[in-house]
């Protein structure tokens, strides 16, 4: 678990030094966002989250924004914000019961969702202005799990004729992307048609990040392409 705080402390310090390399930088994954608007985001994220943790809530909290968006606020508010969220995960045991996302609402799994959040979010920054590093392979294989709970059953099934084997070559790995009762499923497994490579740039694709071309492709796999390509932005 404090491995997991180490890496929102790292990610975050290298999304703002990214952001803070170019504040303009147009970023990808998200039409007419900035890194001023990728900050906010994610600060906001950061803050709700240890508001969460803070009052030890209940209940579905709002995120929590800057005072204003001026790039001479919202730098250090993020900075300020992922340092307290960070400590306050580290030193609150993780299994108090907290609202969450997902089958098991404790403060453990918001050290799993803000790891994850925040090193994607840290890939944002760094694609917008060079090359971005590779996501921890451990922590992609969490984030591909978390995948399968939150927002597999969300993609759109039309169309899906068969299963989709995910293969993570580094961590010796492999996941089934299936459609059961009309929703998508993930399950340890494999299948013919697959789509492999590192843990971290399945991850990246489940996420809409990267395009399929830079993984490697077995089989049939357009239409989990499309379906993958077609989820709402809520879920990024």
């Amino acid at each position: 678990m404090t491995d997991l705080v180490d890496h929102i402390r790292r990610d975050s310090a290298a999304l703002a030094d990214a952001a803070a390399s170019n504040p303009a930088a147009a970023i990808a994954r998200y039409e007419g966002w900035t890194q001023l608007d990728l900050l906010v985001h994610t600060g906001s994220v950061h803050r709700r989250t240890l508001e969460v943790v803070r009052t030890r809530s209940q209940e579905r909290m709002g995120r929590v924004f800057p005072p204003d968006e001026a790039w001479g606020t919202v730098l250090p508010w993020f900075r300020q914000g992922a340092a307290l969220m960070a400590d306050a995960l580290e030193t609150t045991d993780p299994r108090t019961p907290v609202w969450a996302f997902g089958p098991d609402p404790c403060v453990g799994s918001w050290r799993v969702r803000m790891a994850l959040e925040t090193t994607v979010h840290r890939w944002d920054a760094q694609r917008a202005v060079g090359d971005p590093g590779p996501i921890d392979p451990l922590l992609a294989t969490r984030g591909i799990g978390e995948f399968g709970v939150l927002w597999a059953a969300a993609l759109p099934t039309g169309g899906i004729e068969g299963d989709l084997g995910l293969r993570a070559t580094d961590v010796g790995r492999t996941w089934t992307l299936a459609v059961v009762e009309g929703a998508a499923r993930l399950a340890p497994g494999d299948a013919d048609d697959a789509v492999t490579g590192m843990a971290s740039g399945l991850y990246l694709w489940l996420l809409g990040r990267i395009p399929l071309e830079e993984m490697i492709v077995s089989g049939e796999v357009a239409a989990w392409d499309r379906a993958i390509h077609a989820l709402p932005d809520a879920r990024r």
